[in-house]
């Protein structure tokens, strides 16, 4: 897993979540049909809030809002916007073309000195309407570790209106480590997203597709590469909570933390595939298709590559709306 510098970060000082929040408005104007499908990006942006060595925050926090702000991308889930400056000039300068669910402006304070966001590190971005939103965090106790209590990650779930159907996508960033203790939190945030999933009615009859950074084992790298994981989370994902993965073959295009196709990524860790685009098999799903990785070569911005996806929708992309001047 990803072995990131907090060595800023020795003790913690309480933690604040925050649930839900106005979601920014952008003008329902210049609605026009569109296609059968939509695009969905996840990016795990390494937008720490703290110093460290080869980050080039400024020059990649520029290239990555520059990246989204001149793609035709349709819905973007984001992870690690912990950075408030990061977190501003995505506001600034992309809620003209998304609805963002989230709120720029909560923030909370960790060690006194590191100024956090109230969503574990999770943007959403929709060019199309969203209705509503809703931040789960994960459970913290005194065994959890403190970069994972100062992160207080979770999950982001947002219901994004395309017009003749409605879907909810949730962003996640989950426990990072390769040894069984933090395979273990990742099992236990798990099975509370699917306790979530199984009784919320927010996600009644409708389509659910799940994106961010995992931090889990693909099981056609559980062992290899020295990794010596087992798959019992990418099970429970697939067979217990029953989700579809449109990459469950890899080849050597399919990794999204990779030294060798992303020069910000950490030389001394393996090749791994942690981001994960899925839907829920619920039967209002569509049919997700083209999932590739994106970001990475001359075009990485983040020490995790994007993973992108079509999704081909149910409705057949009926009514589906946009801005005319998005496209």
């Amino acid at each position: 897993m990803k072995t990131t510098c907090f060595f800023l970060i020795f003790l913690f000082l309480g933690l604040t979540t925050a649930n839900n929040a106005s979601i920014q408005p952008v003008p329902r104007q210049n609605f026009r049909f569109l296609e059968e499908s939509i695009s969905l990006l996840t990016l795990n942006c390494w937008g720490l809030p703290i110093w460290y060595p080869g980050s080039n925050k400024k020059q990649r926090f520029c290239d990555i809002t520059k990246s989204l702000a001149t793609s035709n991308i349709d819905i973007v889930c984001l992870q690690e916007t912990f950075h408030q400056r990061l977190r501003k000039k995505i506001y600034k300068e992309l809620s003209i073309k998304y609805y963002i669910s989230g709120d720029a402006s909560c923030s909370r304070t960790e060690l006194g000195v590191l100024n956090m966001d109230c969503y574990g590190g999770l943007m959403t971005l929709s060019k199309y309407p969203m209705i509503a939103q809703a931040f789960y965090p994960f459970e913290i106790n005194e065994n959890t570790p403190i970069i994972e209590k100062i992160g207080a990650k979770g999950f982001l779930v947002t219901t994004i209106d395309l017009g003749d159907e409605v879907i909810n996508v949730l962003n996640t960033h989950m426990c990072s480590g390769i040894e069984d203790y933090y395979a273990k939190i990742r099992m236990k945030q798990l099975i509370y997203m699917d306790s979530i999933i199984r009784h919320d009615p927010m996600f009644r009859d409708k389509a659910l597709y799940l994106a961010g950074d995992f931090n889990m084992a693909h099981p056609d790298l559980c062992n290899a590469h020295g990794l010596k994981a087992d798959c019992s989370e990418y099970d429970y994902l697939t067979f217990d909570i029953g989700v579809a993965d449109p990459m469950r073959d890899l080849d050597e295009s399919s990794y999204s933390f990779d030294h060798v196709t992303n020069h910000y990524a950490p030389t001394d860790s393996p090749r791994q595939k942690l981001d994960y685009i899925v839907s829920l098999k619920n039967g209002c799903e569509g049919k997700i298709k083209n999932c590739k990785v994106v970001y990475n070569k001359d075009q990485s911005i983040s020490d995790h590559s994007g993973l992108l996806a079509v999704i081909k929708l149910k409705s057949n992309g009926r009514n589906l709306i946009a801005y005319n001047n998005q496209l």
